[in-house]
């Protein structure tokens, strides 16, 4: 523990300590439910267009989708959006790559720590 601790910032082993807790206690998502926003959104925007999602947005607990309804909202063209979301996506990846590599470093010194024993 204490070579992991001594190896990463204090952020770091608090995310990697949350993502470790949220594999146990976390619900899965499930996509059906995601999928039904998208579809209810999708029928107001043919019915009423793209600014009626502006009084839709309250209801959308998914964080990816309400950012990408924002840019929809604010007329950002469909390409300059699909590249802000994948760089949204990226930026998560990452996050979620150092606290993968706390468990991979305390892996590591397991062993370790067994053969000094």
């Amino acid at each position: 523990m204490g070579a992991t601790t001594l190896g990463y910032s204090i952020s770091d082993l608090l995310r990697g300590v949350k993502m470790g807790l949220s594999i146990f206690f976390n619900p899965s998502d499930k996509p059906e439910p995601l999928i039904q926003d998208i579809v209810k959104l999708a029928h107001v925007v043919r019915k009423e267009g793209i600014l009626a999602l502006e009084q839709q947005q309250s209801g959308i607990t998914d964080p990816f989708l309400r950012m990408g309804i924002r840019y929809a909202i604010d007329g950002l063209e469909p390409t300059m959006t699909r590249e802000l979301l994948e760089t949204a996506i990226l930026v998560q990846e990452e996050t979620e790559e150092v606290g993968a590599k706390v468990f991979e470093s305390a892996g590591g010194y397991a062993p370790t720590v067994g053969i000094l024993q």
